[in-house]
């Protein structure tokens, strides 16, 4: 068994990334790496170690107001961000804002 000496210059941040999925590594990095370039100032400029850890709720687990999120790019999205609130939503307003529908095989 090892022993872990205290540290009183530790700092862990617990970042809970709501509504969205980081896809894929690099992304992931990025977005690590741009939080450590924000708390830079706060935590390793004053000389304190510090861990960063995220977790991401998943889409459909997510409720704001009562109502679930409606999807990214959606129609109801566009909407509630420029109302800046959460507000009921249609069906039709799940679509994307620029849906393109194009010919099936039937119609060529």
């Amino acid at each position: 068994m090892w022993a872990v000496k205290p540290n009183n210059k530790f700092v862990r941040f617990k970042v809970d990334h709501i509504a969205r999925t980081l896809p894929g590594q690099i992304i992931r990095e990025w977005w690590v790496r741009s939080l450590d370039e924000i708390i830079a100032p706060f935590v390793k400029d004053r000389g304190y170690d510090w861990e960063i850890s995220i977790d991401e709720t998943p889409f459909d687990l997510w409720s704001l107001q009562g109502e679930i999120a409606p999807p990214f790019e959606s129609v109801a999205e566009k909407r509630w961000v420029k109302e800046n609130k959460a507000s009921p939503y249609t069906l039709a307003e799940k679509l994307p804002v620029n849906l393109v529908l194009t010919p099936g095989i039937a119609d060529r």
